[in-house]
């Protein structure tokens, strides 16, 4: 019977932790929202999803030839707060004789 409990207050533990998971979520989003946000450097962080190659399979009608599959690079941005430290990552971005980003945040300024 000790397991029995144990996992009873194992579940009630998780669902404290759980419920002020949530309660700091809201607070961080509160404070996130008051603050004036002085944004660091924009700092470019790419992600590169690595190439493969695909052999062939199957036969008939439902053959598949083999095929090399180019690695891709998603272009991304991400700024910190000085502040708070809150992180913004964007992968959008506008061409002002050069590419810029954009970010989600600034939009409220008409950016």
């Amino acid at each position: 019977m000790q397991e029995g409990e144990e996992l009873k207050q194992l579940r009630n533990d998780i669902a404290t932790t759980e419920k002020n998971l949530k309660t700091m979520k809201k607070m961080l989003e509160e404070g996130e929202k008051k603050c004036p946000h002085i944004w660091g450097q924009v700092r470019f962080t790419p992600t590169t999803i690595p190439g493969y190659f695909s052999p062939a399979r199957g036969c008939g009608s439902d053959f598949q030839p083999s095929m090399n599959v180019p690695a891709e690079t998603i272009k991304k941005w991400t700024r910190v707060c000085t502040i708070c430290g809150k992180e913004e990552t964007t992968t959008k971005t506008k061409f002002e004789g050069k590419e810029m980003p954009v970010f989600e945040s600034d939009k409220q300024w008409g950016y």
